[in-house]
């Protein structure tokens, strides 16, 4: 049965952190923000002179009247989300202070360690595929009825698994087995192969069949349900008093009780079914992005009804100035 595309979705985005994470990270970048914020308050407040800075006769400069230590709440909370994002946004001048300094680079290291983790927790999720189908066996397809089951009417599994003692299908497997999208009857393997990669359509088929069909490419990842469902014996037709019946059935006996046809069909069979998941053709998809484009639109809109709330603003307090002149 086809894979689904991933667990991947706009949500993993905020779903690759536990919630107690988030907290934590939010928590971390206010802590930072206040420190650096109250550090060049304080220096302001207290009029520490710089150390490392002066007009050049050898006078050093208060605090108070310099403006790269002016720092605003807001202005420190941007210079750290950037540091943490790594997205370079920095103050406008560069605070001088070796305090200031030893927080700037404090926020580079958290905002370092906090972005590879992140990034690599959203590419396994948005990457691994899901094998959980709510489907494990036979019964919980005419149970759940959630998918279609395509097969083969010539597949010995067809009439015994399915038609009743009339030669109809079961009740149960009427609108199931070859429902849409499966092909209504089919019959060779293009037919089989024609809906593989349907949604919502499960194949049954032998495994020397299915090794047949998928030795060309296929346009889907696909992943196989375990059990054995239906043996079906291949008869050997001998003429009557054929003088090498019983040597043929003792080496076909050891070949079976030797291992060497699982042998075979592990090596033959299996090793083409069991096919890796190539990673470099998982692509991102529009799943996995289109909330995030909302939210951008969003913050467009938010952004074009505040400028004009300032526009409005603006020209409000333009008009009263000049009646007042």
């Amino acid at each position: 049965m086809r894979l689904k595309e991933g667990q991947g979705s706009s949500s993993s985005y905020i779903l690759a952190w536990s919630r107690d994470l988030w907290l934590a990270f939010v928590g971390t970048v206010i802590v930072i923000t206040i420190f650096m914020w109250g550090i060049s308050s304080f220096r302001r407040f207290c009029e520490i002179d710089k150390c490392d800075k002066s007009n050049g006769h050898g006078l050093k400069l208060p605090l108070k009247n310099e403006r790269t230590n002016q720092l605003s709440f807001s202005s420190c909370l941007l210079f750290v989300l950037g540091s943490v994002t790594q997205r370079g946004f920095g103050l406008r001048e560069s605070p001088t202070a070796t305090s200031l300094h030893v927080v700037a680079v404090l926020s580079l290291l958290f905002g370092l360690l906090m972005q590879t983790s992140y990034s690599a927790a959203l590419v396994s999720r948005l990457a691994v595929l899901k094998n959980e189908q709510g489907v494990e066996k036979l019964a919980d397809i005419s149970a759940r009825k959630s998918h279609s089951l395509c097969i083969r009417v010539e597949n010995f599994a067809y009439s015994a698994l399915f038609l009743g003692k009339d030669g109809d299908l079961s009740p149960e497997w009427k609108r199931i087995v070859n429902a849409p999208p499966c092909v209504p009857m089919p019959i060779t393997d293009q037919d089989i192969r024609e809906t593989i990669c349907s949604k919502d359509a499960i194949t049954l088929e032998s495994t020397t069949v299915m090794a047949r069909i998928m030795r060309e490419p296929i346009p889907c990842f696909m992943t196989k349900l375990k059990g054995r469902y239906a043996v079906f014996y291949v008869p050997l037709l001998m003429k009557k008093g054929f003088p090498y019946k019983h040597l043929i059935n003792n080496h076909l006996l050891r070949l079976h009780t030797s291992g060497v046809i699982q042998r075979l069909v592990r090596v033959w069979v299996h090793r083409i079914l069991d096919l890796p998941v190539p990673l470099n053709e998982l692509g991102v998809t529009m799943n996995h992005v289109n909330k995030i484009l909302w939210l951008y639109a969003l913050a467009i809109i938010i952004s074009v009804m505040l400028l004009s709330l300032e526009i409005i603003h603006y020209k409000i307090h333009q008009e009263e100035d000049e009646e007042e002149g």
